[in-house]
């Protein structure tokens, strides 16, 4: 199983960012966009992990995640990795103003450390990804009309990613309400 503890995101804020994709959609082409229901933040990437482990994660998941409390993220700028001259990824960033997410996020990432799952060596960088360029390309990231908007954030999800060639599917594995 290719699993991942994500944050899913209301309809509404989909919707928005949909409508983001069809504005940057103007200026940048040759892009597989993420569609709707696939947008998400992804908090720790497990990869291929045994059905026998399962039970370990989802245990070291409400260990970490049972004493965070619910929160709100604000949705920040456009941007892309690696970086403007070649970009691959297409996202809009996510502000965390109280550092909630990060704190979680540490705490998740300490948790499936022990038991064997490697910590991430690159500096957690929250973004939602749009669109992927299927060649690297110059990009100037669009200024979008609405920024600062609220995300309540009320749980934490376990993906399984199936790889299908018409693109991955999420199937929820377990859901970890937050207080």
């Amino acid at each position: 199983m290719r699993l991942f503890f994500a944050l899913t995101l209301p309809p509404d804020v989909q919707t928005e960012l949909v409508a983001w994709q069809s504005m940057w959609s103007r200026t940048v082409n040759n892009v597989k966009w993420v569609e709707k229901a696939n947008i998400h933040l992804t908090l720790k990437f497990l990869g291929e992990v045994s059905p026998s482990q399962l039970s370990s994660v989802t245990t070291a998941a409400h260990k970490a995640l049972g004493k965070h409390s619910r929160f709100t993220l604000y949705i920040g700028g456009a941007g892309v990795f690696p970086y403007p001259q070649r970009a691959r990824i297409l996202w809009v960033g996510l502000k965390d103003r109280n550092g909630y997410l990060t704190r979680l996020q540490q705490h998740l990432e300490q948790c499936l450390a022990d038991l064997g799952f490697p910590c991430n060596t690159k500096p957690f960088t929250p973004h939602l990804t749009l669109g992927r360029l299927r060649r690297p390309t110059a990009v100037i990231p669009p200024v979008f009309p609405v920024i600062n908007k609220a995300v309540p954030i009320d749980n934490v999800v376990l993906y399984e990613s199936i790889l299908t060639p018409n693109g991955p599917l999420y199937r929820p594995q377990a859901t970890f309400d937050l207080l």
